[in-house]
């Protein structure tokens, strides 16, 4: 992600848990925040000069004010998926991260719920397609348990009734059209603005 205000490029650094600042001019590197992140694989600064982090890990998305200060502001550590306002939604392994031109909407690539989360700058979080999961038991003895989607797929439609198969990344153009890199789809997929 590129800041509009300086043209810094800011990338995920997951196997260091960190995320690099990288000088316009210069190309010098830097680390712009560690210490609590938990595997970031997106990033996206808003008007602000905030930065908002997906950890892929920690299931959730950190917000970085530009003192260095930050706090969790969407998500849990639980994976799972629950819409709701700030830590009381559940997101499981977010991706990539765009906020919308006007900077009022911030698209999350919710890769494990095979779906698009949607924050409103007040924090509330909705999805889009109609991913989900559901818990298995494989071994009731030994407690081995894993998600299996319930809904992942390639459908077109409206968003209420699209799916997704682990989509990696979105974009936001200025005309508010959403992309989305389907990965498990192995392809580019539109959410048209409302």
């Amino acid at each position: 992600t590129v800041s509009p205000s300086d043209g810094t490029l800011f990338v995920c650094d997951s196997g260091n848990d960190a995320v690099r600042r990288v000088n316009a001019e210069t190309y010098e590197v830097e680390t712009a925040f560690a210490g609590s992140l938990n595997t970031p694989v997106g990033v996206a600064i808003d008007g602000q000069n905030c930065l908002y982090v997906s950890e892929w890990g920690g299931h959730q998305i950190r917000r970085i004010q530009p003192d260095g200060s930050s706090v969790v502001c969407l998500g849990s550590s639980q994976r799972g998926k629950l819409d709701g306002r700030g830590q009381h939604a559940q997101l499981f392994s977010p991706a990539g991260l765009a906020w919308d031109a006007r900077g009022n909407q911030l698209f999350i690539a919710d890769f494990g719920n095979h779906c698009i989360r949607k924050m409103t700058a007040a924090g509330d979080c909705t999805t889009l397609g109609v991913g989900g999961l559901v818990l298995v038991d494989d071994c009731m003895q030994s407690k081995h348990y894993r998600f299996v989607s319930s809904s992942l797929g390639c459908q077109d439609g409206p968003s209420s009734m699209a799916s997704f198969n682990s989509p990696q990344d979105v974009a936001v153009d200025s005309a508010g059209d959403i992309y989305v890199a389907d990965w498990g789809n192995h392809c580019i997929r539109k959410i048209e603005a409302e």
